[in-house]
């Protein structure tokens, strides 16, 4: 588990496999539901996405079968997410609606802020972006609040790819310094990069590799706080 939360898949996936057998084997069904999402989220980072979402899809059942909300709850956002990355927006809407549902009946505001990123990211992809800038201010707002950093950075990207398009140069800053957080809390960031990778392109097309290049490094080497701030002022203008 620590592995894989450090990024190391290659060492995380035979001692969670191993971990799963045993599980199994005594039938601890709550440590069983833990693994096959663990596992979801491993094949996903070591590219395998079909598998991944059919492991996350699967101990998303599984907590359901034992009514475990806290489960259920994480194994929907971190379907929304990799669903997203797929590419498969409805089923990704339809988890990440359903989490922000348990979220917002126990009042768990970490996973509020993780769902209303990745539902504002779906808006803008249909084209509603004044609802998905909406969503992903609030988003942003309240991981800051918090203290998530995860989350932040999660929430700087969104509103990176939500103004890439006009403003290439400060999605690149704003990429930059989501990327600094990543490397900082030495989380992994495959499955969430994939979601911006056209968008980046895109505005590295735009503007040029040079000036892409030294945008991206002037919002890494940013105080973090300055580079939220300037996300919040950027997504409060008009769009």
């Amino acid at each position: 588990m620590f592995e894989a939360i450090r990024g190391n898949t290659a060492g995380a996936m035979p001692l969670i496999q191993e971990s799963l057998g045993i599980n199994r084997e005594i039938d601890d069904k709550r440590a069983i539901v833990r693994d096959v999402r663990t596992l979801g989220v491993i094949l996903a980072e070591e590219g395998d996405v079909e598998r991944g979402l059919a492991s996350l899809d699967e101990s998303i059942s599984l907590a359901r079968k034992i009514s475990d909300s806290t489960a259920l709850l994480a194994g929907l956002c971190d379907f929304g997410q990799l669903a997203i990355a797929a590419g498969d927006d409805s089923r990704a809407s339809a988890a990440l609606e359903e989490a922000r549902s348990i979220a917002r009946d126990r009042k768990i505001v970490q996973a509020l802020a993780y769902t209303s990123i990745y539902l504002g990211v779906l808006a803008c992809r249909r084209g509603d972006r004044t609802a998905g800038i909406e969503l992903i201010s609030g988003g942003l707002a309240s991981a800051r609040k918090i203290g998530e950093p995860q989350y932040t950075a999660d929430g700087l990207r969104a509103a990176a790819g939500s103004v890439s398009d006009d403003e290439p140069l400060v999605a690149a800053r704003l990429w930059g310094a989501a990327e600094a957080i990543y490397v900082r809390i030495g989380a992994s960031e495959k499955i969430d990069r994939a979601i911006y990778a056209r968008a980046i392109e895109s505005a590295r097309h735009s503007v040029g590799q040079d000036a892409f290049v030294a945008a991206w490094r002037n919002g890494r080497d940013a105080a973090p706080d300055a580079m939220v701030g300037e996300a919040e002022d950027l997504l409060q203008r008009p769009h």
